[in-house]
This record gives C-alpha cells, sequence and structure tokens, in this order.
C-alpha cells in the first residue's frame, strides 16, 4: 500500500517536471501563497511565533519562486547606471 502510495507521487511529480518552466514557478509561488494564508490563520489563532515563522519563509519562497532574484538584478543594475549618471 505505502508503495502505491510512493509511486502515484513519484508520477504526480514527472508530470509536474513536464510543465513549462513559468507554469512550475507560478505553481510554486500559488503554493506558497496559499501556505501564506494559513500562517495568517495560524497567527490569528495565537499561534504567533509559527504563523510569523511560517509567514516569513513562505513570502520568501513565493518572491523567490516568482523571480525576484531578476527583480532584484533589474533593480541593482537601475542603481548602478544611475549612480554613473549622475
Amino acid at each position: 500500500m505505502e508503495q502505491d502510495w510512493m509511486a502515484r507521487l513519484a508520477r504526480a511529480w514527472l508530470r509536474f517536471r513536464q510543465w513549462p518552466v513559468i507554469g512550475q514557478r507560478a505553481a510554486i509561488a500559488a503554493a506558497c501563497y496559499a501556505i501564506w494564508l494559513f500562517s495568517i490563520w495560524l497567527y490569528s489563532l495565537g499561534l504567533h511565533s509559527t504563523g510569523e515563522f511560517i509567514g516569513i519563509v513562505s513570502a520568501f519562497a513565493c518572491i523567490a519562486a516568482a523571480g525576484g532574484e531578476y527583480i532584484l538584478r533589474g533593480a541593482l543594475f537601475l542603481l548602478v547606471w544611475w549612480l554613473r549618471l549622475f
């Protein structure tokens, strides 16, 4: 029974890896956003430390999945260009 579950999980993972990269990133970002919303619910229940930790980790993961490194690289490029200009 356990092997059947693992086989289904492996097949689902392989199907997910066949998606286009932009689709994979969007799905991971959506999952991280859902986890972030779950952390807000945990915080409202009184689990403040847990909610804060899960919220911070999921927010950084969502930013990374959505292409945050490209945004940061572009912002740094513009900053360097601006500083060289003036």
